[in-house]
């Protein structure tokens, strides 16, 4: 997201941006921190605490401070239509946080204070987001024909992809393969094969669904119990039997 107003920052929402209904932020509430989800634990007759890391980020919020002009009941009316229709989460991007956005869903209401005459007015907008924030970079797929390595995976980065397998077009109506990243493989058998269609890992989903199939996790087994991650600095990819080739986005994301 590279277009930044001349005098204004603002946001955008799935497909709606702000500026369009004449409305534009304050960055102040975006510059947040997750924080880890940790247990402490009180244990009588022991000084000091036990704490269990439960090895995962909180959700965080952002509140941007949101300020109109031009005509407020017209402007505002189509605002509140456009940005309040969505339920669960979109896609969050903000124009002082350029490179990136996060998963956002929209939380509370809108209480907006009018200037005079209605041609101005300010409020205040919540949302409720996943701690990642993803890279744009990442949602450009990385394709292998053969095996290879991704490399020049950010240094802070720890993603888990979305993986397209395509599998050969000649064999009979069951395929079998295997998929091997960064170590880890998963493998499948007797897969009811569907013409034109890529299977698709999507390890942050933790789910594997293939066309008109749609889920077909009972086909599967994950070696050492787990979906694919990618670390840096980089990770070897390889893939054997009916599987042909990959198209993986890696998604990364930082804090």
């Amino acid at each position: 997201m590279n277009e930044i107003h001349q005098h204004f920052e603002w946001l955008q929402f799935g497909p709606y941006k702000s500026k369009d209904y004449g409305v534009w932020i304050s960055g102040e509430g975006s510059f947040v921190v997750p924080e880890r989800d940790v247990d402490v634990f009180e244990i009588p007759g022991r000084n000091g605490t036990l704490s269990i890391d439960n090895g995962r980020w909180k959700n965080i919020q952002i509140t941007y401070p949101c300020f109109m002009s031009g005509n407020f009941l017209e402007d505002f009316a189509k605002f509140k239509e456009a940005f309040f229709r969505y339920t669960g989460y979109r896609n969050l991007w903000d124009t002082h946080h350029p490179d990136g956005y996060r998963k956002a869903r929209i939380i509370g209401g809108l209480k907006p204070k009018p200037g005079p005459y209605n041609r101005s007015a300010r409020f205040d907008i919540t949302f409720d987001c996943w701690p990642q924030f993803y890279l744009d970079s990442g949602d450009t797929g990385i394709t292998f024909t053969s095996p290879g390595t991704i490399s020049n995976v950010p240094a802070e980065s720890i993603s888990r992809p979305r993986v397209s397998v395509y599998l050969a077009t000649s064999g009979g109506s069951k395929r079998s393969g295997s998929v091997t990243i960064g170590g880890r493989t998963i493998s499948f058998a007797n897969l009811p094969y569907d013409e034109g269609s890529p299977l698709v890992i999507d390890c942050e989903e933790r789910e594997i669904t293939y066309g008109l199939n749609g889920s077909v996790s009972q086909y599967f087994t994950l070696d050492d119990g787990d979906f694919f991650e990618i670390t840096p600095p980089s990770v070897s990819v390889s893939f054997a039997s009916e599987v042909v080739g990959l198209s993986i986005r890696p998604r990364w994301w930082t804090l």
